[in-house]
Parts: C-alpha cells; sequence; structure tokens
C-alpha cells in the first residue's frame, strides 16, 4: 500500500467516524464501540485501512463502474464487521478481560453484529453518504498500477 492510499483510507476512517458519531447524537443512538471516542475513531480507522489493503484491487482505477460498486458493497458490509472487531479487541485489550469468556465470545459475534445493524439500520442517512465519500476518497487515490 502506497502512502497516498494509506493517507486516504485514514481520513476516510475518520470521515465515516465523524458521520456516525454525529449521527448517533442526532437521532440519540448509542453508536459507541468503545467507552472512549477515540478508540472508536481508531476503530473505523483500522477497519479502512484493512479493507483497502485486503481489496486493493477493487479500489483501482480501472474501466467501467462494476469495480467502483464492488468498492462500495466492500466499504458497506466488511467495513463495519472489521470496525466491531477491531474495537472488540481494543476494547477487550484495555480493559484485560480476555480470560472471560463472555468477552472474547463478543468481540468477533456480538460487538460487529450491533455496528454493522447500528449503521444499517438507525443510522444509514449519516453513515451512507459518509460510505460513498469514502469509497470515492479511496478510489481517487487507488491508481494503476
Amino acid at each position: 500500500m502506497r502512502l497516498p492510499d494509506l493517507l486516504a483510507a485514514t481520513g476516510a476512517g475518520a470521515v465515516i467516524f465523524g458521520a456516525v458519531e454525529l449521527g448517533s447524537r442526532v437521532q440519540n443512538v448509542r453508536a459507541g464501540i468503545t467507552p472512549s471516542v477515540w478508540l472508536d475513531l481508531l476503530s473505523f480507522v483500522v477497519a479502512v485501512i484493512i479493507v483497502r489493503f485486503v481489496f486493493g484491487a477493487a479500489f483501482r482505477k480501472g474501466p467501467g463502474s462494476l469495480r467502483a460498486f464492488f468498492a462500495f458493497v466492500t466499504m458497506l458490509l466488511i467495513m463495519p464487521l472489521l470496525a466491531g472487531v477491531s474495537g472488540g479487541v481494543l476494547d477487550v485489550t484495555l480493559a484485560g478481560a480476555w480470560d472471560s469468556p463472555t468477552a472474547a465470545r463478543s468481540v468477533f459475534t456480538v460487538t460487529p453484529i450491533n455496528v454493522l445493524l447500528t449503521f444499517m439500520i438507525e443510522l444509514p442517512f449519516f453513515a451512507l453518504p459518509a460510505t460513498v465519500a469514502g469509497t470515492v476518497a479511496l478510489l481517487l487515490a487507488g491508481g494503476r498500477r
């Protein structure tokens, strides 16, 4: 991954986090993954960086809109799940609760599903436009190779 890709992914993660945080405050919905806003921001940034790294071919410029559609669907479905997992891992690690079976299970089941449901059902008017903007930023940063 090149530096422009990394910077675009960091910016896209921050924008998506900001939209979700704003939407949660406007609609009075709890959208926090962790008790800390900074850890939530880090969770979204890490999730977008992972999506950009793993699905890099979807974000490279190319002919047709099929590639852009695949990039958007990837960001829309996989990024919230990864944000939930990374936020859950950060939360359980900082709390030192890996010895609790319930906390360890929730990192990979409950937390990602809650983030995805919040993202898609409770905050679609905030999260979807931010996801489109983040996808466009990643598509513009991804050059031909």
